[in-house]
This record gives C-alpha cells, sequence and structure tokens, in this order.
C-alpha cells in the first residue's frame, strides 16, 4: 500500500561525541514571525491582536528555560536559533463559518548550521464565541506548546563536533544487507538471503512510491557504517517465525537516518502476519514489504523515536 502522506522532515540529533553547544544553551526565537514566501494575510489579520506573539510567547512559556527572545535570532549563525514561519493562515471574515486554521514552520540552527524542520499545524471550528483574531491566537497558543514540546523531547538540539547541518536534497544510501543483532539472522533465514533481498526490494518499490519520496534511496557497496554520506542504517533487531498458539509470525526493526554527521531521525518498527502454512522466505518476505512501507512513510517526515506499525 503506497503512502498518501505528505509533509517536510522533521530532524533531530543525536549527540555523537562533545557537543559545539553544551546541552543546556538556550535557543534563540526572533520576537517577529515572518510568513512563507507567497503567503498573504488577509487585511484584516494584518492589524489585528498579536497572535504572532502569542505564538512566541507561548514557545517560551511551555518551554522553559530552553527559549528566549533575541533580534539576533534573525541572524541565521548566531549560535543556537530557532526560526519560525507562518506556513498556513485561513481566517474567514465574521459571518463565514469555516474552519479557521493556522500553521507554523519551525527551523533549528545551530552557528549557521540547519539541524531540524518541522511543521505544526492546528484548527478549530468557526464560532462566534471568538474574533477571527482571537481564534488564531487560541491555535497559536495551541502551536507554540506544540513546538515546545519538540524542542523539549530533542534531548538537545546540538551539532557535535564533526557536524556539517542536514542535506534534505542529498541521496540516502542503504546498505547491501540489513544489519542484524547477534543470533537473530540463524541458518534457516540466512538461506533466505533475506537481509540483501529486502533492501533490494526496498529501494525498488521506493522508486514508484506514491505521492514520491522526496529524496532518492540508493544502495552503496560500501560498508554502510563507515559511509560518510547521507544514509539510513536499518538493523534486524527480533524475529519470531514460530507462530506460538497461533499468535501470529512478527519482525522487529530498528533504523537511523544519519545526516551531517548527527541521528536526523529513528524509528523502531514492528511488523506481525499470520500467513498459517507459508514457508520461512515468503513469510519474511511478506514481514519486508509491510515493514518498507511503513518506513516509506515515515522518511516523508522523519521524527526521531517513532514506532512504525
Amino acid at each position: 500500500m503506497k503512502s498518501h502522506l505528505f509533509a517536510l522532515m522533521a530532524f533531530l540529533p543525536l549527540s555523537l561525541a562533545m557537543p559545539a553547544h553544551a546541552a543546556m544553551d538556550k535557543l534563540i526565537v526572533s520576537p517577529t514571525v515572518g510568513d512563507a514566501p507567497g503567503l498573504v494575510a488577509p487585511p484584516y489579520m494584518q492589524n489585528a491582536c498579536d497572535w504572532r506573539g502569542s505564538l512566541v510567547r507561548s514557545v517560551i512559556s511551555n518551554a522553559p528555560g530552553l527559549v528566549t527572545v533575541s533580534q539576533d535570532a534573525e541572524k541565521r549563525d548566531a549560535g543556537r536559533v530557532l526560526a519560525l514561519q507562518v506556513t498556513l493562515l485561513n481566517a474567514p471574515p465574521p459571518g463565514d463559518y469555516r474552519k479557521r486554521r493556522l500553521g507554523i514552520q519551525a527551523k533549528v540552527y545551530s552557528d549557521g548550521k540547519w539541524l531540524a524542520v518541522k511543521n505544526f499545524e492546528d484548527r478549530s471550528m468557526a464560532s462566534t464565541a471568538y474574533t477571527v483574531c482571537d481564534s488564531i491566537a487560541n491555535l497559536a497558543n495551541n502551536l507554540g506548546s506544540d513546538i515546545a514540546d519538540w524542542i523539549k523531547d530533542s534531548d538537545s538540539l546540538v551539532c557535535d563536533s564533526a557536524c556539517t547541518g542536514l542535506h534534505p536534497n542529498e541521496p540516502i544510501a542503504l546498505g547491501k544487507e540489513l544489519l542484524a543483532a547477534p543470533g537473530v539472522i540463524d541458518d534457516e533465514i540466512a538461506a533466505c538471503k533475506w537481509t540483501s533481498q529486502m533492501t533490494k526490494d526496498f529501494v525498488d518499490d521506493a522508486k514508484d512510491a506514491d505521492p514520491p519520496l522526496p529524496v532518492k534511496l540508493f544502495v552503496t557497496d560500501e560498508d554502510i557504517l563507515q559511509f560518510r554520506g547521507r544514509k539510513l542504517v536499518l538493523r534486524v533487531t527480533e524475529i519470531d517465525l514460530r507462530d506460538k498458539d497461533g499468535t501470529g509470525k512478527w519482525l522487529r526493526m530498528s533504523g537511523e537516518l544519519i545526516d551531517g554527521g548527527f541521528v536526523a531521525g529513528s524509528f523502531n518498527g514492528y511488523q506481525k502476519t499470520r500467513l498459517g502454512l507459508f514457508g520461512t522466505c515468503k513469510t519474511l518476505t511478506s514481514l519486508g514489504e509491510n515493514m518498507y512501507q511503513s518506513i516509506e512513510n515515515w522518511l516523508r517526515e522523519p521524527t526521531t523515536k517513532a514506532e512504525l506499525r
């Protein structure tokens, strides 16, 4: 089943060495929030209540000690910067009862290096209890809280000494074979040559993804752990094909999207099947197909610590 989801990527780093900035260093954010290119606020919203300020204040209050306001945030190379931009504003005038919607894109930079980006969107039913501006301000408060949660859950948005920042247009490399925890690939599974076949099938399937994936996947002959470019490291962590008590056969995998010297996304995946009398190789193929289709969906918005099912 092909994905019908599309979103900008969301990235979070993993500290692999001594970070260039301490984990407790604050992010700085501008007191003003700009608009994405081409977005024009309705005239009656341009000088309305301070809903943009509501967004900034909500981020700061919901991430205590982690974000502070500074005009220097207009410069991407001024330390650790949180840049906020309005990407969606649907604010029907009074008397128009369509849903009011607000979308915000949040980006994080470290000394000019792009570390993370995530889109946030909220909506409300139109209500005569609130003015248009108050409705949008409420949505801004909600999104500010969501952005703060993203920052708090990131374990610290920092760059290590090898960090070069995100390269979202660069293809993603996969190893020729899935990595596996010790003892997971027994002789029966190894005979299926599944660990290499799944990688090949995954890359072939991704070429025809609908909608297309935002980046190209390819298989490298290099040791994937030593590969220095943008890469997706896939590991098999558990397999159980015994179908005990008729509960099914299952597979667990993990993955890390490594970009610019840090982990830009990660997942734990689980797939289960009840194929009955089908043999080992066919069962593995079925589990693998379901897994890589879930991974394709995740690659459209690769967060950290995602749970794929």
